[in-house]
């Protein structure tokens, strides 16, 4: 049965360098990083427009690779804070036999606002970070990164999947 893997966490969390390792990692992975729909230039705010092109593209890459014989397990990551998200990627793909696991990457606040500005995150997302509060609700296989390296986040995540 195919592995679909949905990575979560607050914008900065560290959801691309974890799918990073575990691509890295996996034979017979494909991974989506939502980022690459969202890459608009100059950025303006989302619309509802922009939003209805963007997850009609998750879902077709995503179909894409979840039929592909020769992809075992697919990543993706989004920030996904409340369960609607999960449905809004996962219920039209209900007609696959998938293994889903979810994983909610976490972060005391403190070490988010240093990830963030490191990463050259705009000031207003990195002087006022997310709330973690939701991703403790969804499900979700939950991961601290406060004070882990890229690797040891990678091998708890690999831990999960292969659970």
């Amino acid at each position: 049965m195919k592995k679909f893997i949905l990575v979560t966490g607050a914008p900065g969390v560290g959801k691309t360098t974890l799918c990073k390792e575990l691509f890295k990692s996996i034979n017979g992975c494909a991974w989506l990083d939502s980022d690459w729909c969202w890459m608009i230039h100059p950025w303006i705010p989302k619309t509802t427009e922009q939003k209805k092109y963007v997850e009609g593209s998750f879902l077709r890459v995503l179909r894409g690779y979840l039929e592909n014989e020769d992809i075992h397990t697919v990543l993706f990551s989004w920030v996904m804070n409340s369960m609607w998200m999960f449905d809004l990627i996962t219920e039209p793909l209900s007609d696959l036999t998938l293994d889903i696991r979810k994983i909610a990457l976490v972060c005391a606040k403190e070490q988010h606002m240093k990830r963030m500005k490191l990463d050259g995150r705009r000031d207003e997302q990195a002087n006022f970070p997310d709330s973690m509060d939701n991703y403790y609700k969804l499900g979700a296989s939950i991961i601290d990164v406060t004070s882990l390296s890229k690797n040891e986040a990678a091998k708890i995540a690999l831990n999960i999947i292969e659970m």
